[in-house]
């Protein structure tokens, strides 16, 4: 297991690849850092915490996130089955990419359900699920 695996869990983990790249583009155009340079490759490196090394990376991050959230875009974060109805995203351990799964407590109790039809009643150490996303407005 890598020591990004076991950085501790954040609300907007699922925007950090979005954040870093960005971060790098501002690294190349603005500071002159060289594409492909172990420099710039540092740029993103993190503790064993998760908190970015470089000062300006960890202040432009906590900047992300605070628009993200007041702009509606900071979901709740759950370790355990939520009760609410709605479109959740499922962390899963070893894995890059959220699964999209439904939670409606009327039709399945204490479980959620992917859109290929599998169930499930439990969340393992790390794992969390992301929610619920807002239903948007009908066009």
């Amino acid at each position: 297991m890598s020591d990004k695996e076991n950085y501790p869990a954040e609300l907007l983990d699922h925007k950090r690849p979005e954040f870093e790249l960005k971060i790098k583009r501002v690294a190349v155009e603005s500071f002159g850092y060289q594409e492909g340079d172990s420099l710039l490759k540092l740029v993103t490196e993190r503790n064993l915490r998760g908190t970015y090394m470089a000062e300006w990376v960890r202040g432009a991050w906590e900047g992300f996130k605070l628009a993200h959230t007041e702009a509606g875009h900071g979901l709740g974060k759950h370790t355990s089955i939520p009760t609410e109805r709605g479109l959740y995203y499922y962390f899963e351990n070893g894995t890059t990419e959220p699964r999209p799964v439904m939670i409606d407590p009327a039709r399945w109790e204490k479980r959620f359900k992917s859109f290929n039809g599998a169930e499930q009643t439990w969340l393992r150490e790390g794992e969390y699920l992301l929610g619920p996303q807002p239903v948007p407005a009908a066009q």
